[in-house]
C-alpha cells in the first residue's frame, strides 16, 4: 500500500514539476511517505496522501480532497498566535508526533493554516 501511495505522490509531483517548472526539493521519507514538498524557495507546495485517518489529524480524514491546509512563516509564534486568536481564529489541535515545527489554527470560516518560525521552515523555503 505505501508503495502504491508512493508512486501516485511520484506522479503528481511529477506532472507539478512539469507545469509549473519548480524543483522537487524534498521528498519527506519520515512522514512515511506521505508528503512530496515542491518549491521554487519562496512558494512551498506539499502534497499529502495519508495513507490512515488518525495521520491526517482531524474529521476531514485520509479520504479528503482539496486544500488541506496552508502555512506561514512568522518572526513570532507566540505573538502572532494570540493575534490570530484575538481575531477569530482558534488553536486547532493535533495529536501527533510530526507536528512538533508548526501550530495549526482554524480562520473563522474553519479553514486549516499553520505558522511557524525563521527556525522550522518547510522543504526548500528560503527567508
Amino acid at each position: 500500500m505505501a508503495r502504491n501511495r508512493t508512486s501516485v505522490l511520484v506522479r503528481m509531483s511529477a506532472e507539478l514539476k512539469h507545469r509549473l517548472a519548480e524543483e522537487v526539493t524534498a521528498r519527506n521519507s519520515n512522514l512515511n511517505d506521505v508528503a512530496v514538498s515542491l518549491s521554487d524557495g519562496v512558494f512551498n507546495l506539499t502534497l499529502l496522501k495519508f495513507p490512515t485517518d488518525e495521520m491526517a489529524g482531524d474529521e476531514r480524514g485520509k479520504d479528503f480532497v482539496g486544500v488541506h491546509h496552508f502555512g506561514f512563516v512568522v518572526d513570532d509564534i507566540e505573538v502572532t498566535g494570540k493575534e490570530i486568536e484575538k481575531n477569530g481564529g482558534r488553536y486547532h489541535p493535533i495529536d501527533t508526533n510530526q507536528m512538533a515545527t508548526e501550530t495549526k489554527y482554524r480562520d473563522p470560516d474553519g479553514i486549516v493554516f499553520d505558522i511557524t518560525g525563521p527556525a522550522h521552515l518547510w522543504a526548500g523555503v528560503k527567508l
